[in-house]
């Protein structure tokens, strides 16, 4: 019985420590631990299509301090309708090909990625009981040629560089029906930590296309404020949480031992009775917990992983 008891213990709370440590570095900087996975834009740029061409917006990739940059992608704001008739908020729509990038680099939550005209990817934060995959929305209301753009996942961005996202020629499409098109830029930079270097990096753009031409930029130090204040009543949570389960943790281990040598106070008595020494006693009833003791944390560190990854994956989101 003591064996039984010993293996379940240790294995429910190496489990549970395993959970809460997972938590605990969840909770620690989610921001910038997602923003560095998805590799997320430092500035996000907007130009004037009218003022700049590709070929200028290309040359601003070799600027000094610039390390890595997506673009151009055309980009268009519009407010669609779902099917019931409802009208969304205004949202931003980019047209890229795909999720990965040097910059940006999309996550699917469900779903997958656009792969031909008509159909539209959405951010998360659009999901609901009337934009469920399948469903289909109308670019503009009241108009019987507007696209139909049917929702074929729902996808992260931690830059947060646009609402939705299509192909490049859906965007077109909809930018058809009186949106204007811009071009959205995404830069990262060696040096962009403080607001006076982010001011620095936009300047250079500024030199090289003119400030008439860029329309207007959106830096990550903003993003990530936003993202912080979002948090910032849940992460304390989550850390106690993460904390009081390491604790009880090794609570129920020492419990679990306490008793193991409660119980056995008899069978002491005799063995010291009989010569034993407390070193030797000790030894003994350290031998006779390991082998239930490292079958629970084999068993227990396994059941941690697998009961981690659903909690996570709602910590990530959060």
């Amino acid at each position: 019985m003591q064996t039984v008891v010993i293996a379940i213990a240790t294995m429910m709370a190496v489990a549970s420590a395993v959970v809460a440590g997972s938590l605990m570095v969840a909770a620690a900087a989610p921001f910038d631990h997602a923003f560095a996975k998805q590799r997320g834009a430092h500035l996000t740029a907007q130009f004037d299509p009218a003022r700049v061409s590709t070929a200028e917006l290309a040359a601003t990739r070799k600027l000094d301090g610039v390390t890595a940059s997506a673009g151009p992608y055309s980009s268009t704001s519009f407010r669609p309708v779902d099917q019931t008739g409802f009208r969304l908020p205004t949202m931003t729509l980019v047209g890229r090909s795909g999720a990965d990038s040097a910059v940006d680099r999309v996550e699917m939550k469900s779903g997958r990625w656009v792969q031909e005209p008509g159909e539209i990817v959405l951010s998360t934060s659009f999901e609901g009981p009337g934009t469920e995959i399948g469903s289909i929305l109308k670019s503009t209301s009241g108009t019987a040629s507007a696209p139909a753009l049917k929702v074929v996942g729902f996808a992260l961005s931690t830059s947060k560089t646009a609402d939705s996202w299509a192909t490049p020629a859906q965007v077109e499409a909809v930018a058809s029906q009186g949106h204007s098109v811009t071009y959205q830029m995404l830069y990262r930079f060696d040096s962009a930590a403080t607001k006076h270097q982010i001011l620095a990096d936009r300047m250079q753009l500024d030199s090289v296309t003119g400030s008439a031409a860029l329309l207007g930029t959106r830096s990550w130090l903003d993003t990530k404020r936003e993202a912080d204040q979002g948090a910032a009543a849940t992460v304390p949570f989550v850390m106690a949480f993460g904390v009081l389960g390491i604790v009880m943790s090794v609570i129920t281990v020492s419990s679990v031992i306490s008793g193991a040598v409660g119980v056995g106070l008899r069978r002491i008595g005799i063995l010291k009775a009989l010569g034993f020494t407390p070193r030797e006693i000790v030894r003994a009833y350290v031998a006779q917990a390991m082998v239930p003791a490292v079958t629970g944390i084999i068993l227990g560190v396994l059941m941690g992983n697998v009961l981690a990854v659903p909690m996570l994956a709602d910590a990530e989101s959060v």
